[in-house]
């Protein structure tokens, strides 16, 4: 093909690009084209080409072509796109950065409801410097790598032990394994009762998993020997921290006999053993001391009861939300610790054996056979009472344990092991609360124990008012509300509150910096557990919630809804 040919043809297509793309409009060409090129013998060519293309003609249908027409009918649709990449750049880079799904791959349209409750809470919920348990670490998955200290406690499924990484050789000998900076891990040894079966591995896992709620890569670990078991997405501070579990070979510890023989593979206990038998090691923090062992042993202030109640209610509201139901909540599974006497406890829950942890709150309980999980005295009331074949409900069951758990550490005893029944008392019949303890935390505790399901109070607007009275904004709120004292707070006057909503953000501020500038002052400014819990609390603020914490705080005398005389330090 000659070079004459070619030209030919390119001037062929430029007419008819010309011809389609022009419309009416088309004019301004012939304006612009003598400027374009000087007059020449081919000028008058391209003016007729031009004024071929100026006759109104329709969008072609081919979309190209179609874009090009409608970009020189208007200079609109040039700018449009790069305006969109503008203020993408800025959606993304810019101070108002919006929150994207998942799986979506068109641009979210930016949230207007970024208040400063909304700023806190992103704040608070993702710096490692205000939550401890954020920050991640590896263990390894073999028993060898660890040296086993003395005996913590044992049950009737698990014993555990002191433990810590095997150290170096140049390390220090620690002086004793009570010490638990020496050994701040602890190790759980699940009792394997089936030694005589082969190849029990899996079985261990399907059979002991549900103790691995707690923990977030559980599923990889299982992989899917558990079906639809679902663990917690994520740590947190109010629930026991476990770092691995594994497999491995059973070892006979010096207390073993002692302890627990009927759980050795021993060949007084079973006719035939398989050679090396195993079962399942747990590896977690390691915590001073049960709850129960704390009331018992050790004084504490009613501001330190206080705190204990609201971490626990915190670690109920982190289950409800992601739909786990612990199912033993007791104050022998409730984990505490400190650094040294006096100092305020962080509270965990644990021991999640049997926890129902599928995504459903719901047990289709077929036969009496079937286990519902915990203690009999500790069960709710739709728990104790149901029968078979019925559908049961554990949405808040941990919750009326953990109200059954404030009587026991306001008053130092479990109403519900001695003196009631869950299946038959009346809700006049719960014990009286101090006095000294704030009213709207005493209501909070009055409507999680309710014995309809259906009227008791989330886990989530009782831990507000446990966190507002402590954070001492009870009778800040109590005067902020004088006109609402005889109405509830319904959605009218949500309306007509935007006072109110400015000052709760006033308060938020507060908060924040007040934990804040505690932390990176003086650690004696705040315990460390009332620290953790103020941001615990920052991390879940929902405005909806705290409005309906706010009704706890109506017709509340304000010498009784704030703080009270216990020789008790705060900000």
């Amino acid at each position: 093909m000659s070079l004459n040919r070619i030209g030919t043809g390119a001037l062929r297509i430029a007419q008819q690009v010309a011809s389609r793309v022009v419309n009416h409009n088309g004019t301004w060409l012939l304006k612009v084209m003598p400027r374009l090129r000087p007059p020449t013998s081919g000028a008058a060519a391209a003016k007729a080409v031009v004024r071929v293309a100026a006759v109104p003609r329709t969008l072609s249908r081919n979309p190209l072509m179609r874009m090009i027409q409608m970009t020189i009918r208007s200079s609109r649709y040039v700018a449009r796109p790069l305006s969109n990449i503008a203020m993408n750049h800025r959606a993304f880079f810019g101070w108002e950065r919006p929150r994207f799904t998942r799986r979506q791959f068109l641009f979210k349209k930016p949230r207007n409801d970024m208040g400063i409750v909304e700023r806190v809470r992103d704040l608070f919920g993702t710096k490692e410097r205000y939550n401890e348990h954020l920050k991640k670490g590896t263990l390894p998955d073999r028993l060898s790598s660890y040296d086993i200290g003395g005996n913590i406690g044992y049950g009737c499924n698990a014993a555990v032990y002191a433990l810590r990484l095997q150290p170096d050789r140049h390390d220090p000998a620690p002086t004793s394994d009570k010490d638990l900076q020496a050994y701040p891990l602890a190790l759980k040894l699940m009792f394997n009762y089936e030694h005589d079966r082969r190849n029990n591995e899996d079985g261990l896992w399907k059979g002991m998993g549900a103790e691995l709620a707690p923990l977030p890569k559980a599923a990889a670990l299982l992989k899917g020997r558990m079906g639809d078991f679902r663990p917690l997405p994520s740590t947190h501070p109010n629930i026991v921290h476990v770092g691995t579990a594994f497999v491995d070979s059973m070892p006979i510890l010096p207390d073993a006999r002692l302890r627990y023989p009927e759980a050795l593979p021993t060949s007084v206990m079973y006719d035939a053993i398989e050679p090396d038998p195993k079962t399942m090691f747990i590896i977690m923090r390691r915590y001073r001391m049960t709850l129960q062992s704390y009331l018992r042993e050790q004084r504490s202030s009613l501001w330190a009861r206080r705190v204990l109640v609201a971490q626990l209610l915190e670690g109920c509201t982190f289950l409800y939300y992601h739909k786990v139901a612990q199912r033993d909540m007791k104050s022998d599974n409730i984990l505490l610790s400190y650094d040294k006497d006096g100092e305020i406890p962080q509270l965990v829950i644990s021991d999640f054996g049997c926890a129902l942890a599928n995504g459903s709150f719901v047990v289709d309980y077929r036969h009496d056979g079937m286990d519902l999980g915990g203690n009999l005295r500790t069960r709710a009331p739709e728990i104790l009472l149901a029968t078979a074949p019925s559908m049961v409900d554990f949405s808040l069951a941990d919750t009326w344990a953990a109200g059954a758990l404030c009587y026991e550490i306001f008053n130092k005893f479990n109403p519900f092991y001695s003196v009631l029944s869950s299946s038959s008392y009346k809700e006049y019949e719960l014990p009286l609360l101090s006095d000294r303890i704030p009213e709207p935390s005493r209501k909070a505790v009055a409507a999680i124990m309710r014995r309809d399901p259906n009227e008791r109070l989330l886990p989530s607007i009782a831990a507000n008012v446990f966190s507002l009275s402590l954070f001492r904004f009870g009778a800040d709120l109590h005067e902020l509300l004088p006109s609402f004292a005889s109405e509830p707070i319904t959605k009218e006057i949500r309306k007509v509150s935007k006072r109110v909503e400015r000052v709760i953000d006033d308060m938020i501020s507060l908060l924040a910096a007040e934990t804040i500038s505690a932390r990176i002052t003086s650690r004696d400014l705040i315990s460390r557990a009332e620290l953790q819990l103020r941001a615990t609390f920052m991390t879940r603020l929902n405005r909806d919630e705290l409005w309906a914490s706010l009704s706890f705080f109506r017709e509340t005398p304000s010498d009784t809804s704030g703080c009270e005389s216990d020789n008790e330090s705060a900000v």
